[in-house]
């Protein structure tokens, strides 16, 4: 039975986030790193990279697709330092009301999943 418990997420339930980053009309390029950090709870916050088309998919640390239901702050911003990044992200300018600690863009998560589109001008 333990087994079984692991094996199902330990019966956790999430709703699939996924969205997808456009800046200045564009999709964003690859890479770039989407937050959702819960507000009022203990939760993890929990990152995605923009893929192909600026697309984002989160996965919930027990490896399903997802995060837990509830309202997140949602950030845009950079893994490492900007010289280790490739020259489509070091060229990118994100307004502060998006970045990573001044985010002002909130996503309320519920039981049955979201898509959650970021735009940015």
């Amino acid at each position: 039975m333990l087994l079984l418990a692991t094996a199902t997420g330990c019966g956790i339930r999430v709703g699939e986030v996924t969205g997808t980053v456009m800046i200045a009309g564009k999709p964003a390029p690859e890479g770039l790193r989407v937050s959702f950090e819960a507000q009022g709870t203990d939760v993890e916050t929990i990152y995605a990279n923009t893929g192909v088309s600026g697309k984002y998919q989160l996965i919930h640390r027990s490896g399903k697709k997802g995060i837990e239901p509830g309202e997140y702050t949602v950030s845009l911003g950079f893994w490492g330092e900007q010289s280790a990044q490739p020259p489509e992200l070091r060229k990118l300018n994100l307004p502060d009301d998006v970045r990573d600690g001044a985010s002002t863009l909130v996503c309320n998560v519920p039981g049955g999943g979201i898509v959650f589109d970021i735009t940015v001008d």
